[in-house]
């Protein structure tokens, strides 16, 4: 998670992976989107839900690796929709541009408002650093080691597809819904 105030990092992931969760209460880890069309059981909840206010898409965050830079620490940042929005406007920006990741570091700032419960009261701002520079060679070593976020993923949502199947839901192949009964996936 990025800390209220200046996060310095390095992007490592030359692909972050996308996935969305679905907020479970506020003692509760979220749950894991699998996709609408995978059978979802919190997306099917949604479509049923009648009342406008409570429709709720989930939030889709990305994720990718990063050099912390306060202490060294390779750790995995899961990045806000508006954090890849301003990683796009440095992308085509003439003195700031890349192809995949930056070559320099970056500063997420992150401000929080109110009681900082609701998404609504995070803000992030992305400011690059001035200069390019290189990992270093053993920075280079770690990156190449480390696990795709898309395995990462792929990881989560299955035992995602593992909580359902412990409930005694089916999630169909199809993209048909979620049911009750035997479980059944496309793993």
């Amino acid at each position: 998670k990025l800390i209220k105030g200046d996060n310095w990092l390095r992007l490592v992931s030359p692909e972050p992976a996308v996935i969305g969760t679905h907020f479970m209460g506020k003692d509760s880890a979220p749950a894991i989107c699998i996709g609408k069309k995978k059978g979802c059981i919190q997306c099917k909840n949604n479509d049923e839900e009648t009342d406008p206010k409570k429709k709720r898409s989930p939030p889709v965050r990305w994720l990718t690796w990063v050099i912390d830079r306060t202490d060294g620490s390779f750790r995995k940042l899961w990045m806000p929709y508006t954090v890849t929005q301003e990683l796009g406007t440095l992308q085509q920006t003439k003195d700031y541009e890349f192809d995949t990741i930056p070559k320099y570091d970056i500063n997420i700032k992150k401000v929080v408002e109110g009681d900082g419960t609701k998404p609504s009261d995070h803000s992030y701002k992305v400011i690059a650093a001035r200069t390019d520079s290189p990992l270093t060679d053993q920075e280079q070593a770690q990156v190449n080691d480390l696990e795709s976020p898309e395995s990462i993923v792929d990881k989560m949502k299955a035992k995602q597809l593992q909580k359902y199947e412990e409930m005694g839901l089916v999630v169909s192949e199809e993209g048909d819904g979620v049911e009750e009964g035997v479980a059944q996936t496309d793993q």
